[in-house]
């Protein structure tokens, strides 16, 4: 490795905001939203086996799962259950619904999330209505995705 080679590793920026990125609900934010986004995320993890919510509670939080796996059991999940794992999000359509969980959520094997309070959220995106439009933006992109792999047939 030459001397030039060595600085441009030394210089080049990571990416802080890399794994937000991973979350489709974030892809379309450049790095001073994401840096917003960051500072309104709590990291929790769970064993397995753990509750993380339950049907018909309040929504407080979306859950970006980092790592692990997540069992959603309700009746508006086809046949059930469904398992989400890295990289996918849970609660985010309870957030545009009555307010209340629609399924409960517990841990397959020990996980990591990623915690964005609802209220955080709001206040967040009604203080940057742009962010606010590509995050609903992402959202509706999302949701069309979920709607489409229940209407595909099996």
């Amino acid at each position: 490795m030459n001397i030039f080679q060595w600085l441009g590793t030394i210089l080049k920026k990571p990416d802080r905001y890399s794994e937000l990125k991973q979350f489709g609900l974030f892809s379309q934010l450049n790095a001073y939203e994401l840096f917003q986004i960051s500072n309104i995320i709590t990291e929790r993890s769970f064993k397995a086996g753990e509750i993380i919510y339950e049907q018909g509670f309040p929504v407080e939080a979306i859950f970006l799962i980092q790592k692990g796996e997540v069992q959603l059991k309700g009746s508006n999940q086809p046949g059930g259950i469904r398992v989400l794992g890295q990289y996918q999000i849970i609660g985010l359509i309870d957030m545009f619904n009555a307010g209340t969980r629609s399924c409960s959520a517990h841990t397959v094997s020990p996980t990591s999330v990623l915690a964005i309070s609802r209220t955080d959220l709001s206040d967040l995106i009604a203080g940057n209505p742009r962010l606010g439009n590509k995050i609903l933006s992402s959202s509706c992109e999302l949701l069309a995705n979920r709607i489409s792999e229940l209407n595909s047939p099996v």
